[in-house]
């Protein structure tokens, strides 16, 4: 289960005083009725049985796609196409930190009731990182010539087809990073069914949808494609999520200059912190932890030996 997943289920669940009969009753200050019911141990074993579905099922669909891809494409395109999966699993992290904050203040609104404050948490964070993405992806587009002619021992026959598909890659970063706000608000509203009913589809497509570009006669371009579309696809079904969960989205649009400062205070010094915290749980010398479901992404890179430590966070 993921850090935010835990921190959302403590901070949620609120311990009110019955008022006739003086018993202490531990229940979710929630006023929406889509949100789970269940009781804190309960709630906590539920999410962490569909985070784990969530990891495993795109895991065995890669068992079966990874050999057709890669003798389709060959070990040239096949490490391009790898490079490409890192890219897409990794590029999330380069958040600053506003994907767990976001998590945290909406959360924190929930557990006091203020659901009203949700929508400026969530179009503050999202336009932050969709221009933090854009930035990224205008570099990215800058620097990929020479990352494909300097960087990468690409083959000269396949530097044409890399450079079209890193630009097409590029221009994923702003719907790659605006996910961790949509689905951070999910995660704060303990909605891990509606996050995993996006979340496995779109790490099945991974693997799905090269097979489906390969049948139909295209390389890692048209590969490329179908992978950002996926991407884009994956966020707008997030937030459609968040509009059904918090039907106030639909009407109010707004942004908080003063929100923007709290959330990049939290992200930052929370991320700067992770390294101490891991530390200090094992008593060993600071260390970055995985991303959640990493490790089942190494698995997966390893299936083949031909992308080792190949990892993509879901």
């Amino acid at each position: 289960m993921t850090d935010r997943a835990v921190a959302a289920s403590h901070t949620l669940m609120n311990t009110q005083v019955d008022a006739q009969t003086g018993r202490a009753e531990t229940t979710p200050k929630l006023s929406h009725a889509d949100l789970p019911a269940t009781g804190q141990k309960g709630l906590i074993v539920h999410n962490t049985a569909l985070n784990l579905v969530g990891q495993w099922v795109p895991l065995l669909v890669g068992l079966f796609a990874i050999p057709y891809i890669v003798s389709e494409l060959g070990p040239g395109r096949f490490g391009l196409l790898s490079v490409g999966w890192v890219v897409l699993g990794y590029f999330s992290v380069l958040d600053l930190g506003f994907g767990r904050a976001t998590t945290k203040f909406v959360a924190e609104c929930l557990e006091q009731g203020q659901t009203e404050r949700v929508p400026a948490l969530l179009w503050t964070s999202l336009s932050v990182l969709v221009l933090l993405g854009s930035v990224a992806a205008v570099l990215a587009a800058v620097l990929t010539p020479v990352a494909v002619t300097k960087l990468l021992k690409i083959p000269p026959p396949l530097i044409g087809e890399a450079r079209t598909a890193f630009l097409i890659l590029a221009a994923s970063f702003p719907a790659v990073v605006a996910t961790n706000a949509v689905r951070g608000v999910l995660e704060a509203a303990q909605r891990f069914d509606l996050v995993n009913y996006v979340k496995v589809p779109a790490n099945i497509s991974v693997f799905v949808l090269p097979v489906i570009a390969l049948l139909f006669g295209s390389h890692l371009p048209g590969i490329f494609l179908l992978l950002v579309l996926s991407r884009l696809i994956a966020m707008l079904a997030y937030l459609a999520c968040c509009y059904r969960t918090f039907p106030a989205l639909r009407h109010c649009f707004s942004m908080d200059l003063k929100l923007f400062g709290q959330l990049l205070g939290y992200g930052v010094a929370d991320s700067l912190d992770r390294p101490r915290h891991t530390a200090d749980e094992h008593g060993q010398a600071p260390h970055w932890k995985s991303p959640p479901g990493s490790r089942c992404w190494i698995l997966r890179g390893t299936l083949r030996g031909s992308c080792p430590g190949l990892d993509h966070p879901g």
